[in-house]
Parts: structure tokens; C-alpha cells; sequence
């Protein structure tokens, strides 16, 4: 089907908001990143909080602007003093608000976690570690099945499924720290995730013993600047009216270093959240035609980004895949069944039109028949036409990057392999 399929012929209306209005009405979340590293022997690297009891992965909350791999870049050289270059996108997580593993009295909106390859360290990596004593009180290396037992129970199945995806090459969707939709097949069965090396080493019956749990101080005092960047972090000149005593009894809220060097104390819930970066996040399926050219809708409120996949904003208490859903259903009368494939996670930083970062979830609808595509019920107050091309004919009809991030999923779909795509930045 080479002719575009129209709508109901009334004039939409326009938005009578701003941009910047219309975005900060928007669901936001939080987006946090990081880093899975282990050493030879496969043992992953932990790190201890001072601010929490629970063992975490190297990482934390992007910066505004951030794309979850500079974040994490940034991530791992603050807290382990290394500098290299995330690898694969491992693991997507969603974790939902009101869930279980999040502080009591913590105002959540719900947050994105991208988990990054960090790669294999060596012996010398190992020994060159520093640690922000403020911040961390020392580091493990662990078997991955060990997790539970220094980890909330989400962090813990974070790390057995970015480990197994590691190894089977894929990358894992998750949410509350389950998989979205089947296990996948690489999942489903116990299995080691130990290299070869480290099944034959004869430290093997003290392969998970503590490698390193003391801190390791970097300069007197805090570090420089008005932030590092860390949840609840403040600069040197900030102090904080909340006791030491007070702060023992604010269970899951993040230190923060007062001015001249004094010990951590506790930032109230309501302050911690309010200094995270927030982020808006989409969901949206991916159509093609039973010939593989993909299919996408006209907006009529997005002159900047005009062709678009089914999909949309999440509403609050939603999670990517029912997001996904809702909004295939109300912009073109598709009731999609599933089951949810995620082949694209998408990432944008802020600009001129839009303040906040955007988060993105790219799920595969499979192929839609010649009927099925007429039958398309296009929302007039969003869409005016629905269009099937091959895919060298939509580069003219599109941004740049709308069209990267085109070839991006195209590319996912044929070989199965989830794309990371971090610069559909809203400013081109």
C-alpha cells in the first residue's frame, strides 16, 4: 500500500499551551544508570552506601542533559576513580511507584534504570580502585547469585539477568525487577554465570570472599563544586538542619555532606526527591506491512518531529508496556495482544522545546495486513494520516535523527538484538 490512508476530515484543534507547559504537565520520572563490571573470575563488582544498608552497582541518577551512557561513564569515574567507556546495553528496568524496595515516605514518581556493560576488570584495574569515602564505605566482588543476600530484592534480580544477558548476548527488559512479558529463553533455566576460568581456578571455594570492603578517602573534606551529582548530594557551603539521630530513623533516603567535612546526614524525602533529575517517558509499537516497510502516523501538533510510531506518554502509575497499549488503541483503533518485545530503548536529551529528558520504549507489533491497515481509526485531534513506505523513501520525509533512530529499530527488528539509542535529542 503505497497511498496514504486518511482520517475524519475536521480540522483538529491546536494546543492552547505552551511547549514548556504542556511538558511540565507531563508524568516525570527518574532515570538512573549503571555500570555492571566483574572481575576474571566472573564475580560482579559491588559497592556499600554509606547512606543505605543494601549493597548497590556502581551508579546513580543522571545529571539534567545526560544520556544514561554519559551518565554512567561519569558514574563509575566519581565512585571507582575509572575512566572507560560503557559497552552493551544490558538491562532496561522499570521500577514502579508505591513498590516494596522504595523508602517509606520516599515521594516516587517511578524510575527508568539503564544497566551498561562496564566490562571485565583486571587485576590492576582492581588494585587502582578509589573510592569517595564520603559517599562509599568499600566494595565487594561477588557471585551473582550472591546478590540476594546484600541487595534489595530488585537490585538482586537486576544483576542475575544483566549477567545472563551478558553472556547470551540480548538484553533484558524488566520490570520490578521481573521480566516484561515470557522469560526469555536464555532466562529460564538455573544456570552458572561464571566464566570458564573461574570454574576451574583453584580459589574457587573462596571465589565470592570479600575482595575489598574498606573505604578508600580521596581529598580532606568534600568534594568541590555545588554537587556531585549523587541523589541528595549538596556541595560544601550547604548544610542540612536534620540530626544525626533523626537521620537513623529516615530508612532509604541518601546522605548528603554538610559543609567542612562533617559526617553524612539525612535529607528529608520530600527534599531528596525534588533534586533528582526528572525525565519524561514514552511507550509506543512498531508497525510494518507484510513486506517490512514501517508504518507511521502524521502528527498534527509536532511540525519538529511530524511522522510518528502508535504510542505515547505514561501516565502516572503506568508501566511502559501497558503505555504502549492504551495509546496503539486510542490513536488507531488497534487492540494489539501482545506478547510485549522490547526492540528499542530510546533516549533524548532536553531542549528549546521540550525542558525534560525523554525516555523512550520501543516494542515490536509484528506486521499488519493490507485490511488491517485500512481499517487504521486515526485520532483527529492527534494524527491526519497514516503512511506505508520502504524505508530509504521516509528519509526525505524526516529529521535526521527521526530517521536514525528509523533504521535503528528496522535494524533490531531484523537481527533481534535490542537497539540503544541515546540522541533523539529534542534540539538538532
Amino acid at each position: 500500500m503505497d497511498s496514504p490512508h486518511r482520517g475524519t476530515p475536521r480540522i483538529p484543534q491546536q494546543p492552547r499551551t505552551s511547549q514548556e507547559e504542556y511538558a511540565r504537565s507531563r508524568h516525570a520520572v527518574w532515570l538512573g544508570a549503571a555500570a555492571l563490571l566483574s572481575d576474571e573470575l566472573g564475580r560482579v563488582l559491588l559497592v556499600k552506601p554509606t547512606y543505605r544498608g543494601e549493597w548497590l552497582l556502581p551508579g546513580g541518577c543522571a545529571e539534567p542533559g545526560e544520556s544514561p551512557e554519559t551518565a554512567c561513564r561519569r558514574e563509575v569515574h566519581e565512585e571507582l576513580g575509572l575512566s572507560r567507556a560503557p559497552g552493551k546495553l544490558l538491562a532496561v528496568h522499570w521500577l514502579s511507584p508505591g513498590h516494596p524496595d522504595v523508602a517509606a515516605g520516599l515521594p516516587f514518581p517511578g524510575e527508568v534504570r539503564y544497566v551498561l556493560d562496564g566490562g571485565v576488570l583486571t587485576a590492576a584495574d582492581i588494585a587502582s580502585l578509589r573510592l569517595p569515602a564520603d559517599e562509599l564505605s568499600g566494595y565487594r566482588l561477588i557471585d551473582p547469585h550472591a546478590a540476594s543476600e546484600l541487595m534489595t530484592p530488585v537490585d538482586a534480580r537486576i544483576v542475575v539477568a544483566a549477567v545472563r544477558a551478558r553472556m547470551s548476548g540480548a538484553t533484558a527488559h524488566l520490570s520490578d525487577g521481573h521480566h516484561a512479558g515470557s522469560v526469555p529463553s536464555w532466562d529460564r533455566h538455573p544456570s552458572h554465570e561464571r566464566t570458564q576460568a573461574a570454574l576451574q581456578s583453584p580459589d574457587r571455594p573462596c571465589a565470592d570472599r570479600v575482595c575489598a570492603d574498606r573505604p578508600t578517602p580521596r581529598a580532606e573534606g568534600p568534594a568541590p563544586g555545588s554537587g556531585d551529582g549523587k541523589p541528595g548530594k549538596t556541595g560544601p557551603a550547604t548544610t542540612v538542619a536534620t540530626s544525626a539521630a533523626a537521620a537513623a530513623d529516615t530508612p532509604g533516603c541518601p546522605a548528603t555532606s554538610t559543609a567542612y567535612g562533617r559526617s553524612p546526614v539525612w535529607l528529608p524525602p520530600e527534599e531528596y526527591a525534588e533534586k533528582l533529575l526528572k525525565s519524561t517517558s514514552f511507550a509506543c509499537l512498531f508497525f510494518t506491512d507484510e513486506r517490512e516497510r514501517p508504518l507511521q502516523l502524521r502528527s498534527v501538533y509536532s511540525p519538529g518531529h511530524p511522522w510518528q510510531w502508535p504510542g505515547g506518554t505514561m501516565d502516572p502509575g503506568e508501566r511502559p508496556w501497558q503505555t504502549a497499549l492504551r495509546e496503539c488503541q486510542e490513536e488507531t483503533g488497534i487492540a494489539f495482544g501482545g506478547p510485549p518485545r522490547l526492540i528499542a530503548s530510546v533516549f533524548g536529551g532536553p531542549g528549546r522545546a521540550w525542558p525534560f529528558s525523554t525516555i523512550g520504549f520501543v516494542f515490536d507489533g509484528g506486521r499488519l495486513t493490507g485490511q488491517e491497515i485500512e481499517d487504521i481509526a486515526l485520532d483527529a485531534d492527534e494524527h491526519d494520516e497514516v503512511r506505508v513506505l520502504a524505508v530509504e523513501e521516509w528519509r526525505a520525509l524526516m529529521p535526521r535523527r527521526d530517521f536514525a533512530r528509523l533504521e535503528a529499530v528496522m535494524e533490531a527488528r531484523r537481527t533481534g538484538a535490542t537497539a540503544y539509542f541515546d540522541s533523539w535529542d529534542w534540539d538538532e
